[in-house]
């Protein structure tokens, strides 16, 4: 199973400081396997060295990025849109994708 994580949820359990639900909690404390991942977007992160340059949290991105590569069940990844169109129906509508950028090894 693949998780997209939240930004607020990664700043709280990064941190110990907050409180995140038991279900997602349980997903961060999973066990790395071939099936399971857990992904954070490159906006996450954006917004993780943003609110860290304004000390408005208690973690920054380098020591965030450390300690997501502890465990290989992290994968930062570009969420974003397409248009696609479809000529024949004449609809068009937007797709969210997520390709990975970077994976740890």
């Amino acid at each position: 199973m693949k998780y997209l994580l939240d930004t607020v949820a990664v700043i709280r359990y990064f941190s110990g400081i907050g409180k995140i639900g038991k279900k997602a909690k349980s997903i961060f404390d999973m066990k790395t396997d071939n099936e399971n991942r857990l992904l954070i977007s490159v906006v996450s992160l954006m917004e993780i060295l943003y609110l860290s340059e304004k000390s408005r949290i208690p973690v920054n991105l380098k020591e965030t990025l450390k300690q997501m590569k502890i465990s290989p069940i992290y994968m930062v990844v570009h969420v974003g849109w397409v248009e696609v169109r479809n000529p024949t129906l004449k609809i068009r509508c937007w797709v969210s994708y997520l390709n990975p950028t970077y994976e740890n090894e």
